[in-house]
Formats: structure tokens, sequence, C-alpha cells
């Protein structure tokens, strides 16, 4: 049943993403981990989620984010490293996009405090 086969490598591709949210992972990557072409696996995230597999990876991150956020102790730039951005700027700037909030302010709004 190609329905069934599709869930099933969708259901393994988000359990790779989950499993790696702290590198960089490609579509190429997740193509061999679930033996699917590129293009295929990008038909198939739009076709099951509604977004496209950054918009899929991009949101997931930005949840474990919030998360991390809540410990009190942790620095956004190391939220940034164990979410796979090299670039903690390019985090904050992310974070701001999707929340509406930079990572020190929405962390504020909880009333967590950055460790000194």
């Amino acid at each position: 049943d190609p329905d069934r086969q599709e869930g099933q490598i969708l259901i393994r591709a988000k359990k790779y993403i989950r499993d790696h949210l702290q590198e960089p992972i490609t579509l190429e990557e997740l193509g061999n981990v679930t033996h699917t072409s590129r293009s295929h696996l990008s038909r198939l995230f739009r076709k099951r989620t509604g977004q496209t597999f950054i918009e899929y990876l991009t949101e997931l991150r930005m949840e474990k984010a919030k998360q991390l956020l809540a410990e009190p102790g942790i620095k956004i730039y190391e939220v940034a490293e164990q979410l796979g951005y090299q670039d903690w700027k390019h985090f904050s700037r992310t974070f701001k996009d999707r929340t509406g909030y930079g990572p020190a302010e929405y962390r504020s709004n909880l009333h967590v405090m950055e460790s000194e």
C-alpha cells in the first residue's frame, strides 16, 4: 500500500530529525536514511505535513529552543549550538521571525535567568 509506505518513510524521517536536531541535517542525508530520493522526500513533506522539509525542521528546532530557554543557566549561544546552528545570531533571527521575540526577550518573559 503506497500510502502506508509513504507514512512509514515520513515516520522514519521525522524520528531521524528529532534524534539529530543538534546536527545540520540535509534532505540528501534523510534520503539516505529512508532510502528515498531527495525530490520524493521533499514532495512527501509538503504533501503530508503542509510544510517544506526546512520549515518542518525549523519548527521542531524552535519548539526545542523554547524548552531549552526555559532552563535556567543555559546560554543563548549554547541553545543555538544544541540545535545545530553554527551562528547564534542566525538562530536569534530565526527564533524572532518564528515567535515574535528574541531569545533573551522570550526568556525574560518566562522570568528565567541566564547564568552570568
